[in-house]
């Protein structure tokens, strides 16, 4: 339009040539700018030292009624992890409106757009990478319309997200926003009350209310043991201990299949041409003998949950980036590594497969399933290969902690027929 003005070429005085802030101070910048024909703007920026967002007033007179004004944000978001796939698989422009998460994300040379019409109840627009967010965020009841763009750009490794908050404003008056640029650290971003921390990806409903409890739990301890990696490791050790009823079940459940295969077998021979009572018989021979051949499967069920959680909370939250454990573990957020002939090793998920060849070793007793237990843990080391190091060391504590608690449940077993046969 003609008499669209752009404000990124008009001049702000500001009142001030520099501010600095101690601790808990609170200090105002104005920019001041005369438009013509009784037209001024006055950008009243607030920043506060113990905070990462600032609020900006837009002070606004001699403009005509139902005037449409725009904060925009272009260019993305810089990366900031030394790797810089890391963040790019997790960069994207959102929004929050009307309670609803609408997000573009795009690769190499895709264009993607939307927007809406005018309406109420806007809490955010806003881009992030990995670990940190630029937002703004409307005070104030009013309708607003949102702009979100992506572009992947073929000629850099940065795609271009853009995103624009419109409004309609009256002759004169003040329109308040948010503008918060920091990193997406839920305790940081839930002070301003307007649902930024939903910029944090935890994952579907009960996933994400799993992590957010978890991420208490980890910051909570971390005060008290200031280690990810031990804490990790005693998360590991109370899971095991809450799980440990179920597990030894499962191990007796287990028991007792084997011993029931003789029978199965000649229930499979018996009717090996009528399937249907071949199913009848074998569920009636089970409830006979207490058998429930599921219960191997309880306690990974029951862990699936927890995992998910971890795999959020270990590779999204700010908290772990950055945080080293012992020896070759320097970020927990991230995939161990150690160099071998130019090689980039991950040492954790090879020691996880190894637990975990060990442990159905010591469970296996049908040597028909010799072959699944060598081909799950190498199946397992591709699955795990990327993944952070905080989830894989999770996975290896709780394999060499049911390698403890079956050889300790051997041990008892051998006890007590010392016992029976004395």
């Amino acid at each position: 339009m003609d008499d669209t003005i752009d404000l990124s070429r008009i001049e702000f005085v500001p009142d001030l040539e520099s501010i600095t802030l101690g601790e808990g101070d609170q200090r105002t910048l104005r920019l001041s700018a005369r438009l013509g024909e009784g037209k001024s703007l006055e950008k009243v920026l607030t920043f506060h030292s113990d905070q990462y967002g600032f609020d900006l007033d837009l002070l606004y007179r001699g403009f005509d009624e139902d005037t449409e004004a725009n904060i925009t944000w272009v260019n993305g978001i810089a990366t900031t992890e030394r790797d810089p796939d890391i963040d790019l698989r997790e960069t994207r422009v959102f929004s929050f409106f009307n309670e609803d998460l609408t997000e573009i994300r795009v690769d190499q040379g895709d264009e993607e757009e939307t927007w809406g019409p005018y309406r109420g109840d806007l809490q955010w627009v806003g881009v992030r990478n990995k670990y940190f967010l630029s937002a703004v965020a409307p005070r104030g009841e009013g309708r607003f319309r949102v702009l979100l763009r992506g572009k992947g750009t073929n000629s850099g490794p940065l795609p271009d997200y853009s995103y624009e908050v419109g409004a309609r404003l009256s002759s004169a008056g003040t329109w308040q926003s948010l503008v918060y640029l920091g990193p997406l650290n839920y305790d940081n971003l839930i002070r301003y009350e307007v649902d930024l921390e939903q910029a944090i990806d935890f994952g579907y409903p009960v996933v994400r209310q799993i992590t957010k409890l978890l991420l208490i739990i980890f910051k909570a301890t971390y005060s008290v043991i200031p280690n990810y990696g031990w804490i990790i490791v005693l998360f590991a050790l109370v899971i095991k201990i809450i799980v440990y009823p179920l597990t030894h079940k499962t191990y007796e459940s287990t028991a007792k299949m084997q011993e029931l295969q003789p029978k199965i077998a000649a229930l499979r021979e018996k009717f090996k041409n009528d399937n249907q009572r071949l199913s009848k018989e074998t569920m009636k021979l089970y409830k006979e003998e207490g058998v429930n051949p599921l219960g191997g499967c309880l306690p990974l069920v029951l862990q699936m949950p927890i995992f998910f959680s971890l795999y959020n909370l270990f590779g999204r939250t700010i908290e772990l980036r950055q945080s080293p454990f012992i020896l070759w573990i320097t970020d927990l957020s991230l995939p161990d590594e150690i160099l071998v002939a130019g090689f980039g090793l991950h040492i954790l998920p090879l020691l996880m497969a190894v637990s975990m060849l060990v442990q159905q070793k010591m469970t296996m007793k049908d040597p028909k399933q010799a072959a699944m237990v060598y081909i799950m843990p190498v199946v397992m080391i591709f699955i795990f290969w990327d993944m952070t190091s905080g989830l894989v060391l999770y996975w290896t504590i709780f394999n060499l902690l049911t390698i403890l608690q079956q050889v300790l449940i051997n041990h008892f077993k051998k006890q007590s027929a010392v016992v029976v046969q004395s």
